[in-house]
């Protein structure tokens, strides 16, 4: 099942489909964030 939805992923992402604005910026869940502000300084 896992497989299927990388597959997909990868297929929409090849023809340029975009991302939904509310799923925030790409890679944010992978790198396993919050949702908090990082902090810069």
């Amino acid at each position: 099942m896992i497989s299927y939805f990388n597959y997909i992923n990868r297929v929409a992402e090849g023809v340029g489909v975009e991302d939904e604005p509310e799923w925030g910026e790409r890679g944010s869940s992978s790198q396993g964030t919050t949702g908090a502000t990082p902090a810069t300084g």
